[in-house]
Parts: C-alpha cells; sequence; structure tokens
C-alpha cells in the first residue's frame, strides 16, 4: 500500500514543480529576468502548491488517527503520503528554484 503512495506522491509533487518551472520559462519569454522570473513564480505558484498539499495531507489523516482495520490497511499509504508530500512541497517550493536557476536555458 505504501507503494501506491508513492505513486500518488510522485504525480503531485512533479505537477506541481512543473507548474513552477513552466511558469518560470513563461515569465522569461516575457523579457524577465531569471531571477525576477523565479522569485515572481514562486509568489504565483506558492498558494496553490501549499494548498494542493494541504488538501492531500488533512484527506488522508483521519485514518492515520484511528485504528482497527481501516487503519492497518490504509495507514501504511497515508503515512507514505503524508511524508511525500511535506517532503515534496519542500522540494518544490526551494529546492526546484535553485536547480532551475542553476540549469537554466538562455533564453
Amino acid at each position: 500500500m505504501s507503494g501506491i503512495g508513492m505513486i500518488v506522491v510522485t504525480g503531485i509533487v512533479v505537477n506541481d514543480s512543473i507548474l513552477k518551472v513552466s511558469t518560470v520559462h513563461r515569465l522569461r519569454k516575457t523579457g524577465a529576468t531569471l531571477e525576477a522570473a523565479i522569485l515572481e513564480a514562486g509568489n504565483t505558484r506558492f498558494r496553490p502548491i501549499i494548498l494542493t498539499s494541504l488538501t492531500t495531507i488533512l484527506a488522508v489523516a483521519p485514518i492515520v488517527f484511528s485504528d482497527g482495520l481501516g487503519y492497518a490497511l490504509q495507514g501504511p499509504l497515508c503515512l507514505a503520503v503524508i511524508g511525500g508530500i511535506s517532503m515534496g512541497t519542500l522540494a518544490s517550493l526551494f529546492f526546484i528554484p535553485l536547480f532551475t536557476r542553476k540549469f537554466s536555458i538562455k533564453l
């Protein structure tokens, strides 16, 4: 079950990261400098990334605090989703802009 949770996490984190990098490239095409584009993309995409992560974590959190058969079956999936989304959100917000700056293509 935790493997299925990691697949869910991968989809959400990759989508957030792609949207952020896409926003940077779109702003670069309008003439913004790389640093300005990264800052503007961070400001624009911060709230959607946080809200996506919070809704996913809060959706699976009740299962973590339950016991019995529900937790026994779905607990590993929920723990994988909560941990993966938490780390992936940090990566999307902080590390993806760093990698974008480091490996940016000159437009």
